[in-house]
């Protein structure tokens, strides 16, 4: 079997304002494969590049074939988040080659369902915020999260340059953890994402007067580029980091996971070397019980090739959901019942990546200029 072709079409999620890079490899032997790129700027360029390194490829000499494509560029950038889009398109191929779902050629699953946490993150008042975790716990999630970084009063505003935040900004994102508390109590598990807004010490002041609340993490409270700053901060705090949605490959979470300067790591499948990347990190957060709990804001094509990845580790713990209130989001496959149903989703047990791309919806939401693979 060879691969004869690759194609991408981008879809635009207008809810977000957001491409979906959608990718499909073809063979010779009539099999095809759908998969996702993380969007960015060249993205679809980074494919379609790609597509003359891969041509005349066995598509079952997957991890081969990603080191083929990134080699040298571990740094990051377009090039890795196109190849994880081809990635998972070749492992939706494999899958239906041997007759089996991904996660049986991962090694099985640990579980029939994934826990997906939900993004809380609309309204700017405490009373919004109260009304709408009150809201996600009524869809059924056990878990969700805000991001804190989008609700600062304008006397609150931290200075984004020298990431400085002032008393009454650590103020107000304590008493938004308060609000939350109040508002759902203590059973569900409540995190807060500050897309690497802080310092080492204003994380850490913040971090410790949110003790009280029991957050179940906090999210990128320093930027990801310097290990030992995070480092400084977890060590300071009894408040769980989560970090990684923005490291590249096995190699970007090296020191992370050695120095355990984290306690929870957020790969983003599409946006890190795709499945088996995914599966190498989590082997090696194992080894320190490192839990994983992936980023997911892409498609459902991108979600479900993290739920294949999730039902096949056992340090796994949480998948967001971000996408889910996209009016069309359950529309883009062909499917019978929600993707998300009260805070879960089932694995699927059909071949591949176990889902069908609903072609005339895929058709409707096509970006201006772009047309849909073959």
């Amino acid at each position: 079997m060879k691969i004869t072709d690759v194609q991408c079409s981008v879809l635009l999620d207008e809810h977000h304002n957001r491409d979906w890079v959608l990718v499909r490899v073809y063979t010779d032997a009539g099999l095809t494969g759908t998969g996702e790129a993380f969007p960015g700027g060249g993205v679809k360029e980074a494919v379609l590049q790609l597509r003359n390194m891969v041509i005349g490829e066995d598509p079952l000499d997957i991890d081969r074939l990603v080191q083929k494509m990134i080699r040298r560029i571990y740094t990051g950038g377009a090039r890795i988040q196109a190849a994880s889009g081809i990635e998972i398109a070749l492992w939706d191929i494999a899958g239906k080659h041997f007759n089996c779902p991904v996660y049986n050629l991962l090694g099985g699953k640990y579980r029939d369902r994934i826990r997906v946490y939900g993004d809380a993150h609309h309204g700017d008042s405490l009373e919004d915020i109260a009304k709408a975790s009150q809201e996600v716990v009524d869809e059924g999630y056990t878990a969700f999260k805000f991001d804190v970084d989008h609700y600062y009063p304008p006397e609150h505003m931290l200075d984004s340059y020298n990431k400085h935040l002032m008393p009454a900004g650590i103020h107000h994102i304590v008493a938004i953890a308060k609000t939350v508390r109040e508002a759902v109590g203590y059973d569900i598990e409540f995190g807060m994402d500050c897309h690497w807004s802080y310092n080492v010490n204003d994380a850490v002041a913040v971090m410790n007067e949110l003790e009280t609340y029991k957050l179940s993490w906090f999210e990128d409270p320093v930027g990801p580029e310097n290990v030992e700053a995070m480092l400084r901060v977890s060590e300071r705090t009894r408040v769980p980091i989560l970090t990684g949605e923005n490291l590249y490959g096995l190699q970007g979470f090296r020191d992370l996971i050695a120095r355990q300067a984290a306690d929870i790591l957020a790969p983003d499948v599409p946006h890190v070397g795709g499945i088996l990347e995914t599966r190498k990190i989590a082997a090696m957060a194992d080894a320190y019980y490192i839990p994983l709990s992936p980023h997911n804001i892409c498609s459902p094509v991108a979600c479900m090739a993290s739920v294949q990845l999730c039902a096949a580790i056992p340090n796994f713990t949480l998948l967001e959901i971000h996408s889910n209130r996209v009016p069309w989001y359950d529309d883009l496959l062909v499917r019978t019942q929600p993707i998300v149903q009260r805070g879960y989703i089932t694995v699927p047990t059909g071949l591949g990546l176990g889902i069908e791309l609903n072609m005339r919806e895929a058709a409707r939401h096509l970006k201006e200029g772009e047309r849909l693979f073959d």
